[in-house]
């Protein structure tokens, strides 16, 4: 299914890595992000989520926002 909210109800959280969760608060998405927010948290998943800034759908919210997730990212460096 592709429903995240029955993706998180299905799954347990013990098999899943950690999970960011990013959205403006201007987002059409907004009320959404904050119900998979709730349900995760709910659930005991590792999440860390950002749904306080202000921002909307749109790339230049995203350009900024995909640094925190890189940095968030245990990468590597060779």
């Amino acid at each position: 299914m592709d429903d995240l909210i029955y993706q998180l109800e299905h799954k347990d959280p013990t098999l899943v890595p950690p999970l960011y969760q990013v959205c403006g608060t201007e987002d059409f998405l907004y009320n959404e992000n904050l119900e998979f927010e709730r349900v995760a948290q709910e659930r005991g998943f590792n999440l860390t989520s950002d749904l306080h800034n202000p921002g909307d759908h749109e790339w230049g919210y995203w350009d900024t926002e995909i640094q925190k997730v890189l940095e968030w990212l245990p990468l590597r460096s060779n």
